[in-house]
């Protein structure tokens, strides 16, 4: 396994439409396990293949223990998603993003989705998700299509969370350099 590396916003890959996978591959599977470590390493709890310039529809998420529900597997890795179900209700949340490092975005997403997708070993699988899974799942879903939490916000806070972001990816940059 290898990490990769994150895409920060502005970066105009992170507004493209990522492409079906078709079938889980070993090559997918590669870019999964490699997703799965950088999440770790970035302290992350999904990351969409867009993320790290991988134009596939491939993500992975992993609640932590202190997110996670045992209905659901740990970690999730799922390619071609298709929301077919998105609930009436809607919650908002504070959402962090490691393509926007140190902020998070007030979202509103649906409280309840249900979800069609390839798993790890290229089975189609059917879940039903709620709480911070469908949240994330939701999160995940809008990189593979372009969509980044700030568009929910205004153009003024937007152009200002980009512009954090940039701040935040310098700084990060430059301790790295002295180390």
């Amino acid at each position: 396994m290898s990490t990769l590396n994150v895409l920060i916003v502005p970066d105009p890959r992170l507004r493209q439409k990522a492409e079906a996978v078709g079938a889980v591959t070993p090559e997918i599977q590669q870019l999964m396990d490699n997703m799965l470590e950088t999440m770790d390493i970035e302290d992350g709890a999904g990351l969409a293949a867009v993320q790290v310039g991988v134009m596939k529809r491939v993500i992975t998420i992993d609640l932590g223990d202190k997110h996670h529900d045992s209905k659901y597997p740990r970690p999730l890795c799922i390619a071609d998603p298709v929301i077919t179900h998105k609930s009436a209700e809607t919650v908002e949340n504070l959402e962090g993003c490691l393509s926007i490092p140190a902020q998070d975005v007030p979202v509103t997403r649906s409280k309840a989705i249900r979800l069609k997708y390839l798993n790890r070993e290229n089975e189609p699988c059917d879940l039903e998700a709620d709480g911070w899974m469908a949240i994330c799942i939701q999160h995940e879903v809008d990189h593979l299509d372009g969509i980044l939490t700030i568009d929910y916000v205004s153009p003024l806070k937007r152009r200002m969370f980009i512009e954090r972001a940039q701040k935040e990816y310098r700084k990060r940059q430059l301790k790295a350099q002295e180390q």
